[in-house]
């Protein structure tokens, strides 16, 4: 799952904030920054539980900086106003995304993948018994003519031709495709399908964009086959903070259960023996 979206650190902000705090307040402050990244907030409890030790050396000069909502869960503005707007941005950057590839998918009616001798994928499959490899790389070489020509051949050489413009569009350097990504998109395309595979790509730009998993810190340069290939099922949805609630509301449910059915059968097992 992907953290939330990143924000910008206000040094300013922050400064004017502590001004007024010793090194250890500080120190508290800033433990604080990280529990409102984490929970949005923090009640007192809360506080008393990260500080530890330090919370009533700290709490009474950290306190004058806090705002605090009608449910007594505090928070720091500036943080909180810095990672609204980043989660803003962030979800304008998603629906350029969308657009972009929903209108390439319109411009472009897919086609069957084709060899050089004109033969289609259900024709390949009758011949199971061909190198397979071999297949792939004859396939590639062909799609990579097929580009520089101008021509539409194959469902593969229309991704690479969206995904080329996404990082192009992005970026404003091309993308340079290689017979190696032809076949890795190959690979994914024959494996899990074409919509499985853009939507992918889709959530890949978005991790791009934000720079926060490991995977893609480098930004637009992670924005490769080899990485939507390599980290296929880390590429998942970006869920909101309300659908993180609901999916550990069902997990904690569903723990829930299996402790009562667990029960159920030792208590039964008792009274039967």
């Amino acid at each position: 799952m992907a953290k939330d979206p990143a924000f910008l650190f206000y040094d300013g902000d922050a400064s004017r904030d502590v001004s007024h705090m010793n090194r250890l307040e500080r120190g508290a402050y800033y433990d604080l920054i990280q529990a409102q990244r984490k929970f949005g907030g923090f009640t007192v409890e809360q506080a008393r539980k990260i500080l530890g030790k330090d919370f009533e050396l700290c709490w009474e000069a950290v306190e004058l900086v806090l705002e605090k909502d009608e449910k007594g869960v505090y928070f720091i503005e500036w943080l909180k106003e810095s990672t609204e707007k980043r989660k803003i941005h962030a979800e304008k950057q998603r629906k350029r995304i969308q657009a972009y590839w929903d209108k390439k998918k319109k411009e472009e009616p897919m086609e069957e993948p084709r060899n050089n001798r004109g033969n289609t994928l259900e024709n390949e499959n009758e011949n199971a018994n061909e190198n397979e490899n071999a297949n792939e790389n004859e396939n590639a070489n062909e799609n990579i003519r097929g580009i520089v020509k101008g021509e539409t051949i194959s469902i593969q050489s229309k991704f690479i031709e969206s995904f080329s413009g996404l990082y192009e569009n992005q970026t404003g350097h091309p993308f340079k495709a290689d017979k190696k990504h032809f076949i890795i998109i190959s690979s994914l395309i024959k494996k899990y399908g074409y919509d499985a595979t853009v939507e992918k790509a889709k959530l890949l730009a978005v991790y791009c964009q934000q720079a926060e998993v490991w995977f893609a810190k480098e930004g637009w340069s992670c924005f490769t086959p080899e990485t939507l290939s390599t980290h296929w099922n880390r590429i998942v949805p970006i869920l909101t903070e309300e659908q993180k609630k609901e999916k550990k509301y069902r997990e904690n449910f569903k723990k829930a259960e299996e402790e009562r059915r667990r029960t159920d059968e030792l208590l039964k097992a008792a009274t039967n023996t």
